[in-house]
């Protein structure tokens, strides 16, 4: 892997570019997740940010759609 490089003054900064770039959408739990992580875990949040495994982390926490209706429906 090679690295690139721009120059902003008299500093050369890493062109860094993520490579998940998909829209997650986030629900309520993902959100309270993200929130804990943020003002209480903030050296795991760091980590999970740069090893790009914030966003599954969050689709986790989010129980899709419908999946309580199923549980509400009488047989």
């Amino acid at each position: 892997m090679e690295l690139t490089y721009t120059q902003c003054g008299d500093y050369l900064i890493p062109d860094l570019v993520l490579s998940d770039t998909k829209e997650y959408h986030i629900g309520k739990y993902g959100r309270m997740r993200r929130a804990y992580l943020k003002d209480h875990r903030p050296i795991l949040y760091t980590d999970l940010i740069v090893t790009e495994k914030l966003s599954p982390t969050w689709r986790k926490s989010t129980p899709p759609a419908g999946s309580g209706w199923k549980s509400l429906k009488k047989p």
